[in-house]
């Protein structure tokens, strides 16, 4: 529990310091805090996760039943899905010279 208080602080510190003009970091910061906080209140409650969502199909006779999992997992996936473009956007705009948004977390002189 004191580790993911720990990554907890860190995404608000990060969400805290980003620019205000960085919607994308913001946004991916905060699903990804809201996906932890919803496993960490089933994990305070009830002792574990509801994972209750579960998809399975069957194709020319292969079935597949994908792993069950919870909108907290969503969350956490998109929002990591959402800093990857995140920095893959800051990356393009460096390397093309005309970057206009600071990266996330503190800036320091080189």
């Amino acid at each position: 529990v004191s580790q993911s208080r720990y990554d907890s602080g860190m995404i608000i510190y990060l969400f805290r310091s980003a620019h205000p003009g960085q919607r994308l970091a913001r946004t991916a910061l905060a699903l990804v805090l809201a996906g932890a906080a919803g496993n960490f209140i089933d994990r305070l409650l009830l002792r574990y996760v509801i994972d209750w969502l579960h998809f399975h199909w069957r194709v020319f006779g292969w079935e597949y039943s994908f792993p069950v999992f919870n909108w907290a997992d969503v969350a956490i996936n998109v929002g990591i899905a959402l800093m990857l473009i995140d920095m893959l956007l800051q990356e393009i705009a460096l390397r093309r010279g005309n970057s206009t948004s600071q990266p996330v977390g503190p800036v320091t002189a080189p």
